[in-house]
């Protein structure tokens, strides 16, 4: 066994003991399947891709990432620089055992599903780790001999990330209802293990991932989702974001903007929709016949607000794919960007939501949900959280409404 603090290489160690599967030194002799190649490198590992499947089969593997993809503009080309590199850089190299050198792959996939019928298939996988956050998370894909993905695996430990994993299944299982409106995952099946739980996801055939669709679209998708999803005569919930508002530290100010805009909202008859609550850029991709889909639902609420999605997906993707600091990204966001306006105004007249003192009251709801959300997800506070904080004490300062 090898020992490393590095997280990719320490949680793929730990589970992989549970079905006798080694992780070799970089030195050790090569075998078909066998080999995996550490980007960027072993110290920050993000990526664990494989060798043995060919070029196609290493390539594919950084789908597993889509949100790398507007970064590497020149995609297919650096992927076969490093793939050249990856041939003959050992250092940056793993190998993996179990019993005959290269079935590693196939021990891994029967024990995150049990599926012994479709093991045969395996012949290799990439993996990344997961979103930052308490516990453990690992992104499989599964590959055939020709490198093309067979199955997508999320593992994560049953403590912190399990119930998150849990929530998406059931999640995908109730939008399964409504797969002519908009495509998801389909979901192959779940795991729960006394280390560890697997949620089995199968590939969409001909998908795009990060398109860059217009604004306007994504916002009758979410509109639509809204509708579909809604709960009639729901009365909505008190998040638990909202319940300790008083025991947060923040600025009294910031309290008080927040606990009134929640205080106007039960005024209004809005829908209570199913929220995705992680909404990016990269979470959305194009699906067969050009239709748009939705990826990652993890963190979905039931009985949620409207707009939550729309905003976070202006936002968050301004955010990390620019150099716009957060105060900035949301001036930009929602008062200089005439597309994001319209999208917002498509959005409300689509679920009857149009005024907008309420929608910045929506506004402030979405900013607190997502701060609250980063503090309690996270092991420590993150720099988003921040983010998020630095907003909403602008807003307090210059634009909060009695």
């Amino acid at each position: 066994m090898i020992e490393s603090d590095n997280k990719l290489i320490s949680w793929l160690e730990n589970i992989s003991a549970l079905c006798g599967v080694s992780l070799g030194e970089s030195g050790s002799q090569p075998c078909r399947n066998g080999a995996y190649y550490f980007l960027p490198d072993r110290q920050q590992a993000k990526f664990l891709l494989p060798l043995g499947n060919g070029f196609r089969g290493y390539r594919n593997g950084l789908e597993l990432y889509p949100a790398i993809y507007p970064k590497l503009m020149a995609k297919k080309m650096m992927s076969q620089l490093v793939w050249v590199a990856a041939q003959v850089n050992w250092k940056n190299r793993l190998v993996m055992s179990h019993h005959q050198c290269g079935s590693a792959a196939k021990a891994l996939y029967e024990l995150f599903t049990g599926n012994v019928a479709g093991v045969d298939r395996v012949a290799g996988f990439a993996v990344r780790s997961g979103s930052a956050g308490a516990g453990f998370k690992l992104i499989f894909q599964f590959q055939d001999e020709t490198g093309n993905p067979i199955s997508y695996i999320k593992v994560g430990d049953p403590v912190h990330r399990g119930p998150y994993l849990l929530n998406e299944y059931r999640v995908l299982n109730y939008l399964e209802q409504y797969n002519s409106v908009f495509v998801v995952p389909r979901v192959a099946g779940i795991v729960e293990h006394s280390h560890f739980t697997a949620l089995e996801l199968t590939p969409a055939g001909k998908t795009k991932y990060f398109p860059r669709p217009d604004v306007t679209v994504v916002a009758r998708l979410l509109a639509t989702l809204c509708q579909v999803t809604d709960c009639e005569n729901h009365p909505g919930m008190t998040p638990a974001s909202i319940q300790q508002l008083e025991e947060i530290d923040v600025d009294n100010r910031i309290k008080d903007m927040v606990k009134k805009a929640y205080e106007r909202l039960p005024r209004h008859s809005l829908p209570r929709p199913l929220t995705h609550s992680d909404l990016g850029g990269w979470n959305v991709f194009i699906g067969p016949e050009g239709k748009l889909g939705i990826l990652d639902w993890e963190f979905a609420q039931q009985h949620h607000l409207p707009f939550l999605d729309l905003y976070h997906y202006f936002l968050h993707t301004i955010i990390h794919n620019s150099r716009r600091i957060p105060i900035e990204a949301y001036r930009y966001t929602f008062y200089k960007n005439r597309k994001v306006r319209q999208a917002i105004n498509t959005y409300g007249t689509q679920i009857g939501v149009t005024d907008e003192p309420l929608q910045q009251d929506l506004r402030i709801a979405y900013l607190w949900d997502w701060y609250y959300n980063e503090q309690t997800r996270a092991e420590n506070k993150t720099e988003q959280a921040k983010e998020y904080l630095a907003i909403l004490t602008w807003l307090s300062e210059h634009e909060y409404r009695n």
